[in-house]
């Protein structure tokens, strides 16, 4: 996370424990990824985690922020 970010986030008072919608994708691409092989596809999960990055990549481009809280 950008520094200045951090100091936007500490002014607002977001905390950086919070959920985002980052951390939401993490969990629900870590939990996928546990059905890889079983009920999921691989291809299903490299997906997931390439719409992950186009978010992130999204964000900064867009309105400088890696992450939004929720």
């Amino acid at each position: 996370m950008h520094y200045l970010e951090k100091i936007r986030n500490v002014f607002l008072g977001i905390e950086e424990n919070g959920k985002t919608i980052i951390s939401y994708f993490d969990l629900h691409n870590k939990q996928y990824k546990l059905k890889v092989g079983t009920t999921a596809s691989h291809s299903t999960y490299t997906r997931y985690e390439l719409t992950k990055q186009r978010l992130i990549d999204f964000m900064k481009s867009k309105y400088g922020i890696t992450d939004i809280p929720t």
